[in-house]
Order: structure tokens, then sequence, then C-alpha cells
């Protein structure tokens, strides 16, 4: 949240080796596991390290959750890296898994179900490419069916869904000329995550781009404040 992308990454990293554990993972009501594995791969994401997440193959296509997040991520990647007809053949692997009602036996702890991630990351991937080809509208309506999933995850630490919507929404918004939406989506994860840099940054621009100069500063104030330890640079409110 404060965009210091080395501490993430090497919390990841020991996220990932804690949770390591592919014969229980793969047991009866130890799912949740492959949820914390996958961190580095939110993490990867999360900061855009579109290189390396090419780079990497499926760490284990005999598990629907992990093929899941690792096809999203391949998604996002391939997107960013403008090739779209990649990110679509990843994007057809990952539906079916979200509509999958086996995935939702997959559960953290008894708490939640894996399958919420999973739809996110469905309804995410297919807003990433509606928007890369210009598709605002149907963009926006896959961000906001992705942020009510997330919204019924319960608190958990990692979360359930480590970038929040948002963050997603609020710059698609931004893209399409809808900066008075995106002002209320990013004051909204601000109530949810207070403080963070990412949603602090997203509603400066919303702010300039309606120009709304009251309150403006303090915005700036706040996010310089969030932002000190970051070591990257925003153009928007997700990478």
């Amino acid at each position: 949240m404060e965009g210091n992308s080395a501490l993430a990454a090497e919390a990841a990293r020991h996220t990932a080796e804690r949770t390591g554990l592919p014969d229980l993972m793969r047991q009866p009501g130890y799912a949740g596991l492959q949820h914390y594995w996958m961190t580095p791969w939110f993490e990867r994401v999360r900061f855009g390290r579109w290189d390396d997440i090419a780079g990497l193959a499926n760490p284990a296509p005999d598990l629907p959750y992990v093929t899941a997040i690792w096809s999203w991520a391949q998604g996002v990647a391939a997107v960013r890296q403008s090739r779209l007809d990649d990110a679509d053949r990843h994007l057809a692997v990952l539906q079916p898994l979200a509509a999958d009602p086996a995935m939702d036996a997959l559960m953290v702890w008894d708490r939640y179900p894996l399958s919420h991630a999973v739809r996110i990351a469905e309804r995410s991937l297919a807003a990433e490419l509606a928007s890369a080809r210009g598709q605002h509208d149907a963009a926006i309506a896959a961000l906001r069916e992705a942020a009510a999933i997330e919204d019924a995850i319960p608190y958990d630490e990692p979360p359930g869904w480590h970038a929040p919507v948002r963050h997603s929404l609020g710059a698609v918004l931004l893209a399409a000329g809808r900066p008075a939406e995106a002002e209320a989506v990013y004051r909204e994860e601000l109530r949810r995550n207070p403080g963070n840099g990412w949603s602090l940054h997203g509603l400066a621009d919303s702010l300039r781009a309606q120009r709304k100069r009251e309150g403006l500063a303090d915005v700036e104030r706040q996010l310089a404040a969030a932002w000190q330890h970051a070591d990257i640079r925003l153009t928007a409110s997700r990478l």
C-alpha cells in the first residue's frame, strides 16, 4: 500500500517459502495454503513485473486455484505488453475455472472459498482486455462485479484479494472520462484502506480532472506521506 516493492517482494517470497508444502496443500482442508503460496504472483502483478511473469511457467498445473491465478497474472502481463491474443487465451482458461462449482469447496480455513479470488481474477482480466480495446463500459461493469465479490471476502492477512479492485476501477473510470465516479470510488477505497498511496494518487488525479482545487492540496500532502518509502513511480492507481 505504500509502494515499497522491494519490501513487498521479500515478504511475498517469505510467505511462499513458509507455505510451500506441496503434499499438504493437496490434502482436504488445506487448500488455503495454495493462496498464500501464490503471494509472489499477486506481488508481481501489483508492481508490474511483466517480464518476470511472462517468463515463468505454471508452478502447479494440477491445482485449479494455482492455474487460475497463474492464468490471471499471465493475462494481465500480456495485456500490458500489448499481446491481446495471448491474454484472450489465458482468459479462456480462467473462465471455466471461475464457473466451476468445485472451486467453492476449496476453503481458506473454513472462512471463505478460494472461488472468490478466482472470480475476481476472471472479471478483472476480462476488464483489462475490454479496457485495452477501448470498451470502457464493459470494463467498468466487470470491475464493479469484481469489487462486489471482493467486498464479500472476510478480513484476512494476506487478504483474500491482494490489490483492491477499486484501484483498477478508478483508473478505468478516469480513462473513460468519468472523474466524478472515479473520485467516489477512491474515497470508498480510502474508507476501507485509509491512507494508502494508490487511492490517494487516484483521488488527486480525479480532483484535477474535475478542476476541483478544494481539498487537493491536503490529498497531495497525504500522498507524499504515504509514498515516502516507495520505490516506484505511479502514473495511475494501478500499474
